[in-house]
């Protein structure tokens, strides 16, 4: 599975997290929200949205959290 899982402990993640997901290595990392992790994938909701707004999710090889930033979107 995800080369990030070891990493993150997607169990504890909570739903809404902004998170950054691709298929293969060679991808561009996709924003994301986390929806819930089930049998060691992650899975968030389809094109940017939150659980307040769908409830379509797909699931992805590699997942990261994403970098915290601040209101003008910089670290």
């Amino acid at each position: 599975n995800s080369e990030y899982e070891e990493q993150v402990d997607w169990t504890k993640v909570k739903k809404d997290t902004p998170i950054l997901v691709r298929n293969s290595p060679k991808d561009h990392w996709y924003r994301r929200y986390f929806a819930y992790f089930e049998d060691g994938v992650v899975f968030a909701y389809c094109d940017g949205a939150t659980s307040w707004s769908s409830s379509r999710c797909g699931n992805w090889i590699h997942a990261k959290l994403a970098p915290i930033t601040d209101e003008k979107g910089t670290n």
